[in-house]
Formats: structure tokens, sequence, C-alpha cells
């Protein structure tokens, strides 16, 4: 396999997938991105490269600690004073501080950081799959309860969905830190028809209300729908409940 690690300007546009090595965006031919295997990419559902490790003689004029790309680091040349290495803005080239130019985030960079010029910076939020982690994108499999009252965060700092109004509260499904479902609180109105089982566990919906009572289970919103065939007419008379049959 031919690695190339060259400028811009000296691309083939023919060059076919993990044949273009990058460390950032800026270091791909046009219509070409820097993604999370350190190859140029042309279409973001191409399949990611095997990693090879960076040397130094891949970039021209490296100097410093320079990111192999695979976990590990090199050492580079120094600079002639009074240029730096990324002193005028790229990582691991010479260049003046007194002219530093920064770079835009990095592939995969999120949140509140330092620009290569040492100033502070703040990149995109991750996409969907992924959570922010010590300033980088890291797969993240997102966790919610199923149906349309789920709540909550989804582990990967983003929401499972927000409750229907303020009577209701979103209550961890599986102990602190679960994704959570929404439910009526104690004491806000209800409708037995279609909220009788949306009270908050403990409570009931009864007369309207939910209320500290023996009920059913918390539902989801997500629930396989029942055929009702109607209402006791005896507990409606009794309670003022509707309690369907099925």
């Amino acid at each position: 396999m031919i690695v190339l690690v060259l400028l811009a300007s000296c691309y083939s546009p023919e060059l076919v997938p993990c044949t273009v090595r990058c460390r950032l965006t800026f270091d791909c031919p046009s219509g070409m991105a820097c993604s999370d295997d350190k190859f140029c990419h042309a279409d973001s559902n191409e399949a990611m490269c095997p990693c090879i490790p960076l040397k130094c003689s891949d970039v021209p004029g490296a100097c410093g600690h320079m990111d192999d790309t695979c976990g590990n680091f090199v050492e580079c040349g120094g600079c002639t004073s009074p240029l730096e290495c990324g002193g005028g803005g790229v990582p691991n080239q010479c260049g003046d501080p007194a002219s530093c130019m920064p770079l835009a985030c990095e592939p995969g960079a999120c949140g509140m950081g330092t620009d290569s010029c040492g100033n502070p910076r703040t990149c995109p939020d991750c996409p969907q799959g992924k959570v922010c982690t010590n300033g980088q994108c890291v797969p993240c499999n997102p966790k919610c309860v199923m149906g349309s009252l789920a709540c909550g965060d989804d582990s990967c700092g983003r929401s499972c969905g927000t409750c229907p109004d303020s009577r209701w509260t979103c209550v961890p499904s599986n102990g602190t830190g679960s994704p959570g479902v929404c439910c009526i609180r104690a004491n806000q109105h209800c409708t037995p028809l279609t909220e009788g089982c949306n009270c908050c566990p403990g409570l009931f919906c009864e007369s309207g209300f939910c209320v500290p009572a023996a009920g059913c289970d918390l539902v989801t919103g997500d629930e396989t729908p029942h055929e009702y065939t109607g209402f006791d007419p005896i507990v409606f008379r009794d309670t003022g409940e509707i309690v369907l049959i099925e």
C-alpha cells in the first residue's frame, strides 16, 4: 500500500480510499475530509482504514512530539529561533508565535478546549451515536425506554424525550441514572380513560386526580393497544371511575 502525505494541490482526484494520510482536514484534497482513522475520505459511509503508524519522514518539516495516529508518539526535529514547534498554529510545524493562525476544530473534536494557538474555543456537539469525552467524540450506545413517554438522559448526552406538560415528571426506570419514564405527579389532574395508568408509582387515578392507591403498572407509551368492549357500570356508579372491560 502506498501512503501519501503531500500538499493538497499535489493530489490526484482519482485517489482511492486509504491512500491519503491526514491529521487535519486541511491535509486532504478538495472534496475529501480527514476521518477518525486519520485517512482522507470522500464519503462518510466509506469503511475505516487500517491503522498505519505515521513517521516523522511522512510529514515534511515535522517537529516536536508528534502523534503517530495509532496511539503512540514519535519525536521529530526541533526549530530555529525565533520559530517554535507549532508556534504558527499548525501542530508539529515550525512557525512564528507572533503571527499564529489557529486551526479549525479537527475531526472528532468536541466541547470546550484550546485551539492550536492556545486560545479558548468551543467545538461542535458530537453526532448521534457518539458522546463527548475529554474533548473527543467516542462511540456510545443510546439507552432509552421504548415508547412515547420516554424521558431523561440517553447516556450519550442527549434527551430521550420530554414530558407532555407540567403535571408530569420524569422518574428513573431502573434506579438513579437510568433512562426515565414520564408519569403524573401526586395530586395532579388525570383523565381516567386515557391516563389511568400514567400516575407515578404508588399512585392511581381516582376521581380525576393521582392519589396514593393500589393501581396498575406504570405505562411507557409503547404498550400494545387493547380492544375494549365498554366499561363496568357498577364501578362507575359507586366510585366514578371508568374501568374498561376487554
